[in-house]
Order: structure tokens, then sequence, then C-alpha cells
């Protein structure tokens, strides 16, 4: 029986007090926390630096009002090119066309894409068709390559527009309305990519910064015992 109750006492001392472990808890969560917060600004801070970007200085014209209407839904990103090659990367631009009574229409009807890096280059260029069909719904898509700004020209008839302007031909007769948008900032696509290895830079910091507060005071030579 006395055996039994200082084994009973033993383990008693052995466990850990209820308060003792809250505040375990508490400290994991407070550096898991730190950690996330730190990976965090950091990652935020890189893609900020690698999505900064000097915007061209562009005189955008305005549309013209008419009874026909074309958008960009679907804004690729912002890529600063000096020159349009094969080699940048390509993207997918998507749009609608509104105003049309009847399905049919949509087929008189085409749509001119231009992206903009050192002037603006009709898309999607290398020997494919200037021209971008509209579907029945009214919508249109195409793979392009990138640029700073994207142009979306709705036209009537076959007549080319040049392949490469310095401005956009606004006033060619077979031009009806029109659409730009910038090209969408790249931050957030960098500050996925770069936090999963943040995290782990940060939380090598946060171990290495409380391994070295409960590391011992080094003794300085020639001190007094």
């Amino acid at each position: 029986m006395a055996g039994t109750e200082a084994h009973g006492a033993q383990s008693a001392s052995g466990a850990h007090p209820p308060q003792k472990t809250s505040r375990k808890v508490l400290r994991w969560l407070g550096k898991t926390l730190w950690t996330i917060l730190l990976g965090a600004i950091g990652s935020l801070l890189a893609a900020y630096i690698l999505s900064w970007h000097v915007k061209p200085e562009l005189a955008l014209p305005t549309p013209m009002s008419a009874a026909f209407s074309i958008s960009i839904t679907e804004v690729p990103y912002f890529l600063s090119r000096g020159e349009q090659d094969p080699s940048q990367p390509t993207q997918r631009i998507k749009g609608e066309v509104g105003g049309m009574r009847n399905p049919s229409e949509y087929s008189e009807y085409q749509v001119v894409i231009y992206s903009y890096t050192n002037q603006w280059y009709i898309q999607p260029g290398e020997g494919k068709s200037s021209f971008t069909a509209i579907k029945p719904s009214g919508e249109w898509d195409e793979i392009i390559h990138g640029g700073s700004y994207y142009a979306a020209i709705l036209v009537k008839g076959e007549p080319p527009l040049p392949p490469k302007t310095l401005s956009l031909p606004a006033m060619a007769p077979q031009v009806i309305t029109w659409e730009i948008q910038e090209g969408r900032s790249k931050i957030w696509n960098y500050f996925w990519h770069i936090f999963p290895g943040a995290l782990v830079v940060a939380a090598v910091f946060t171990w290495w910064l409380n391994r070295r507060k409960r590391a011992p005071p080094v003794a300085v030579k020639g001190e007094i015992q």
C-alpha cells in the first residue's frame, strides 16, 4: 500500500501542471504566428520589388460612343519587354462584344488585338491570322504575347490593320470601337511562389533567435571569479 502511494506521488510530481502546459502551447502558437507573419512580410516585400515596373507614357485614345461595345474580361499580366519576339511568354486574353440583337450579326464582325511593349504589336502574330473570331455568345478569346497594355478593337470587314504601330489605328474606317487595359500586376503570383521558401527561412531564423536567447552568457577573459 505504501509502495502504491509512493508511486502515485512520483507520478503526480512528474506530470506537468495545467498552467505550465497552457503556457507552452501559447508560446508555441506565438512562435508559429511570428514565423508566418515574418514569412508573409518578407514574401510581400520581395514580390513588390519583383513586380515593380515603370509605366510607359502612352497617349491612349478614348473609345468612340457606338451602338456596339467591346470589353476585355480576362486581362493578361503586365510584361515589360523591349521588343516583341517568339520567346516572350504567351498568355490568354478574353472578352466579349455587346449591343448586337441577333447572334448571326457576330459573324460580320471580328476582333483585332494589340499588345504594347516598345510599340503596339498585332496579336497573335507569328504568321497567324490577325483577326479573332467572335462566338455566337458574343465572347472571344485568344493566346497572345504579353505586354504592358492590351487593346481589343472591334472591326467590320477584312482590310487588315498595321502589324505594328506607335499609335493605335483608332481612326481606320473599319474600326467600330475598342477597349484598352493595363496588364495585371504579378505581385500575388510572385508572392505565392516565394512564400513557402520564405516560411522556411523565417522558421530557421526564429529557431536561431530562441537558441541564442537560451544560450548561457559567455565568460569574459580575465573576469574575476
